[in-house]
């Protein structure tokens, strides 16, 4: 007697708790830490599992980045390893999270320069970098938006390394001609914060001493060039720069050609050339950019030459280069630049059908698209993927009747994912369609999303048997290869079909797909992170530790924004404390 009321004490605790609604978000701070079961914006980590084909259940509700990846492998196609490492550089760029996913170190362009610097220089750092604080100042503000832009990038501090390496080599490292050169490059980069604020001025190496040798002479002319390139002196910078590109014996007359065309268009990306002139300034920068294209001597720069003319077709012309991209990207017709590609197909697709991103962390999209997929008939014309990724993320008779009709004509995985995860108890061909389901093999990247949305009809068509046996065969799979989002929608599936509470009872914990900071409810922060507070000699013991399986705050799947703190909190818990870190009994 007393076990059977504590048995239906635990039940109504658990549905009380599935029912009671999350707290409102706060406007701000401060933030606690927020366990994540079903990823609804991107897949689980690492995201790497996902771009090399293991798809789990693709959700409409992914941002269209992660939409293309899935198109390609339901249609049959791969990505190379190469362009799965641009792939996961662009997420990674989008979600902030390079440093951990790519072992990519905060300024690594900067503190190598600053290594090969510190080996020759008599001081150590410049005087604009504070060796105690700071990193090395290569943003600048942007007056126009009140934000900074990455003024000096990588490319520029990693050249720079190069050169005095070599220039070391060629002349002595503590030659005159090399300090010279060095305390130029100084000057250089004392411009990448922006230029002198008292002043306005740029800061300038001195002009050329004739004493120089020739090489280093050329060397000069470049640094003075791009002293006023990295002070937004646009106009005097292309004069420079285009001097030296028709100087047949400097070095860099071929990367001075490709810089004078990039002063117009930063000019433009920051918003500085003229509104009336800015057109026709794109266009000759164009003509120039198709000049050099064509020039065999021009042959290794030609992707950055690529990727320019994207830019100026992206501004000019935005139906035009989101067709280019659109075929581009589908046929895999250019490996070596899909990052950008990738990058310009989804921020065109959001801003062609008015859907423009709800952040920075990644386009985030879906609200608007179930209300505009007749309205967007035109658009999902410019490809056979376009029109997928804007059909899965629709709702609806029409989309849903749009989608069948493709998988019909096609008979493709990608079709046949759109039209199941479309489908009711009611739709037509449904028996074909779970009939095709129940035949997809397991190795297949739809398997995952074609067992749920089968097991899902099921259900509602009252054939619970049935769908129980299809959630309990995809529940034994290991967990390499059923994420923990995945198994936490068939989860809760299951749990819905328990036949009696020791079901209930055992369906209803989670694993955690994410354990975020909560300062956004899609932060891709490390749990581990945390792990970093409180007593060093446990980082280790913390680590080790994995998070048990929690209760999720709602029937159907959500974020939990409720409970006891799943993470150490610093300066709160002593590591050993932290319930979701803590060693079993």
């Amino acid at each position: 007697m007393i076990r059977r009321i504590a048995r239906i004490s635990l039940v109504v605790i658990l549905v009380t708790t599935l029912l009671i609604p999350p707290p409102p978000a706060l406007a701000c701070g401060p933030y606690f830490p927020l366990t994540i079961f079903i990823q609804t914006k991107h897949p689980d980590l690492p995201l790497a599992n996902y771009a090399a084909g293991d798809l789990s259940v693709v959700q409409s509700s992914y941002a269209r980045s992660y939409l293309v990846v899935a198109y390609r492998y339901l249609s049959g196609g791969t990505f190379t390893s190469s362009e799965q490492k641009q792939i996961l550089d662009l997420w990674a760029h989008r979600l902030g999270r390079e440093k951990e996913w790519l072992g990519k170190e905060e300024a690594y362009a900067p503190v190598r320069w600053l290594e090969k610097r510190s080996k020759i220089a008599a001081k150590k750092y410049p005087d604009y970098i504070d060796e105690r604080t700071g990193p090395f100042p290569n943003w600048a503000p942007n007056s126009y938006e009140y934000s900074e832009f990455e003024n000096c990038s990588d490319d520029a501090f990693l050249t720079a390394a190069h050169t005095l390496q070599a220039r070391a080599k060629n002349f002595g490292p503590q030659s005159v001609p090399v300090q010279a050169w060095l305390d130029a490059q100084d000057a250089v980069f004392h411009n990448c914060g922006g230029p002198d604020p008292a002043s306005k001025n740029p800061y300038l190496p001195p002009e050329s001493a004739k004493s120089l040798p020739p090489l280093l002479l050329a060397d000069r002319e470049y640094q003075i060039a791009a002293a006023y390139f990295y002070a937004r002196n646009w106009d005097e910078a292309e004069k420079r720069f285009i001097r030296i590109s028709e100087d047949q014996t400097s070095p860099w007359k071929r990367i001075a050609a490709i810089v004078a065309v990039r002063c117009r268009l930063r000019k433009d990306l920051l918003g500085e050339a003229d509104p009336k002139t800015a057109a026709q300034e794109l266009a000759d920068a164009d003509a120039r950019l198709l000049k050099l294209e064509a020039d065999p001597a021009m042959r290794e720069l030609r992707p950055a030459i690529w990727r320019m003319r994207g830019y100026v077709e992206f501004r000019l012309n935005p139906p035009k280069r989101f067709a280019d991209l659109a075929r581009t990207i589908e046929k895999g017709a250019n490996k070596m630049n899909l990052r950008q590609d990738l990058d310009d197909y989804t921020q065109l697709l959001d801003r062609i059908i008015v859907d423009y991103p709800l952040g920075d962390q990644d386009y985030v999209s879906p609200g608007k698209i179930p209300k505009l997929f007749d309205k967007t008939s035109q658009v999902r014309k410019y490809s056979a993927m376009t029109d997928w990724i804007l059909t899965y993320q629709a709702s609806g008779d029409a989309a849903a009747a749009h989608a069948l009709a493709k998988w019909k004509k096609s008979h493709s995985a990608a079709w046949f994912v759109a039209a199941l995860s479309k489908a009711h108890q009611n739709s037509a061909d449904l028996a074909e369609l779970l009939d095709s389901a129940e035949r997809t093999p397991v190795a297949s990247s739809a398997y995952l999303t074609a067992s749920f949305h089968r097991a899902r009809l099921l259900a509602e068509m009252g054939k619970e048997d049935q769908a129980r046996q299809v959630t309990d065969s995809v529940l034994q799979l290991a967990p390499e290869h059923l994420p923990a989002s995945a198994r936490n929608l068939f989860l809760t599936l299951r749990m819905k079909l328990a036949r009696n509470l020791d079901e209930f009872l055992e369906f209803a914990p989670r694993p955690n797909s994410l354990i975020t900071s909560g300062e956004d409810a899609f932060a891709v922060d490390n749990p581990l992170d945390w792990c970093m507070y409180g007593n060093v000699d446990r980082r280790a013991a913390c680590k080790a530790r994995r998070s048990p399986p929690l209760l999720s705050t709602r029937m159907r799947p959500r974020h939990s924004r409720r409970g006891s703190p799943q993470v150490c909190l610093p300066k709160l818990q002593r590591v050993r404390d932290c319930p979701a870190f803590s060693e079993n009994k």
